[in-house]
């Protein structure tokens, strides 16, 4: 009996002493924050290649997201309506579109046009990978997060903490085919890099090339 007990206490003293250690990790949700009224605007060039007519068209422009209401998903999650609006300027903007938010333990998601997208995979990790389009009809697409919780520049503000997501990319010598995110804590989304150009030898390149980068926000 007294050996028992003895155990029974070790058990005990090494549970309690496990428990006391283990550090408080912040919830990873501080990348994909959701309130409402809460906006975000990025400044966007984008670049339209056109072999047929060898040049290239630039167009900059500012896009603005608001967190303008919430309801209640199929499954009982709270989804997010956020407005998409777009300006030449930063000061008159119009209407676009609306996109959906939604965030549970183990996922954020955005559907945007119809197709709902996996755009962090809970619990964060470095190299931990997924498809982004599990939850939509399109074939797989691998996603991979490339550094948690690191400072990073973008544009001119430095956020402390980021995570970037790599949606695949994949150049050669014929084909630039780049799609990456950045995340930041309390902000969300401050960068996003879509590059898909075709060069043939001897020819004009074909594509396009996206970049949204954060400009301002009221969070």
């Amino acid at each position: 009996m007294r050996n028992k007990n003895i155990l029974y206490l070790f058990v005990i003293v090494t549970f309690w002493s496990c428990t006391r250690v283990e550090p408080v990790r912040e919830s990873d949700t501080v990348f994909f924050p959701l309130e409402l009224n809460a906006f975000t605007v990025f400044e966007v060039t984008e670049l339209k290649h056109d072999a047929f007519l060898e040049q290239t068209d630039t167009f900059q422009f500012f896009i603005k997201e608001t967190i303008e209401d919430t309801a209640f998903n199929n499954g009982g999650q709270v989804s997010y309506r956020v407005k998409v609006e777009k300006s030449e300027d930063d000061t008159t903007y119009t209407f676009e579109k609306y996109v959906i938010l939604e965030r549970d333990p183990s996922s954020a998601q955005r559907v945007e046009d119809d197709i709902r997208n996996i755009k962090l995979s809970f619990p964060l990790r470095e190299r931990k990978s997924w498809d982004a389009n599990e939850l939509n009809i399109y074939d797989y697409q691998s996603a991979r997060t490339l550094l948690i919780r690191e400072p990073s520049t973008v544009g001119t503000t430095t956020c402390a903490e980021t995570v970037t997501v790599d949606f695949g990319s994949d150049v050669d010598l014929f084909f630039t085919n780049i799609e990456e995110e950045v995340y930041a804590k309390d902000i969300g989304l401050v960068k996003r890099i879509f590059k898909e150009i075709e060069t043939q030898p001897g020819k004009y390149k074909d594509g396009i090339e996206y970049e949204q980068t954060f400009y301002r926000t009221n969070r």
